[in-house]
């Protein structure tokens, strides 16, 4: 089934019509019986790690972040005096140009 996605204001991409994407998790459970469930929702620096390397670009802090996702985050955390979840979503943020201020 061919899909279409639009972006939205966030900047994440949600499919147009009838989905997977958007179909209750009774139904998605249904449909994919037996079959691997993957976590898209937080591997914005994974496939940038793959993008830049695939372009024959070094990036040595993304795959030192992504060996050690907990204990980076925990020490941003706990340097910038905020909550694992904030720094993870500054993290995020940052990755789609978000500003430092």
């Amino acid at each position: 089934m061919a899909h279409r996605y639009v972006e939205a204001e966030s900047g994440r991409l949600y499919a147009e019509g009838l989905s997977l994407q958007n179909a209750p998790r009774l139904v998605k459970s249904a449909a994919l019986t037996g079959l691997w469930e993957y976590d898209f929702s937080n591997c914005h620096y994974t496939i940038f790690e793959q993008m830049c390397r695939r372009l024959g670009f070094i990036c040595g802090a993304i795959p030192e972040y992504l060996s050690a996702k907990s204990a980076v985050r925990r020490e941003i955390a706990a340097k910038a005096g905020i909550s694992i979840a904030q720094a993870k979503e500054c993290l995020i943020a940052i990755i789609y140009g978000a500003s430092t201020s």
